[in-house]
C-alpha cells in the first residue's frame, strides 16, 4: 500500500525515518556511512535544509531536519532516490 502525500510542517521542522526492506541492512561498513553522509551533505548544501540531528544505525537512519519553504519536500524526495541509486 503506497503512503500518503507529505504535508508541509508549519513549523519547518521534518523527522525523517528510512529504513531497508524487510530490515535489511543498508550499513554495511563505515564505507557505506561515509558514503552517506557525503551524498546528505551535498544536498543540504543545494537546497535551503539545517540538519539538526541524525542518528544511523545499521538497518536504517533517522534525520532531523529544518527547513523554510515547501522546496524541502523536493530534496527528500530526491535524497532518497540518491540514497537508493547507491546501494550496492
Amino acid at each position: 500500500m503506497p503512503r500518503g502525500a507529505r504535508i508541509l510542517s508549519e513549523s519547518g521542522y521534518y523527522h525523517v525515518v528510512n529504513r531497508g526492506i524487510g530490515r535489511q541492512i543498508l550499513f554495511e561498513d563505515e564505507e557505506d556511512y561515509g558514503r552517506f553522509l557525503e551524498t546528505l551533505r551535498r544536498y543540504l548544501k543545494e537546497e535551503s535544509f539545517e540538519l539538526i540531528a541524525y542518528c544511523l544505525m545499521e538497518n536504517h537512519f533517522h534525520l532531523l531536519l529544518h527547513t523554510v519553504g515547501v522546496k524541502g519536500t523536493v530534496l527528500l524526495t530526491t535524497f532518497e532516490k540518491s540514497c537508493m541509486i547507491n546501494v550496492r
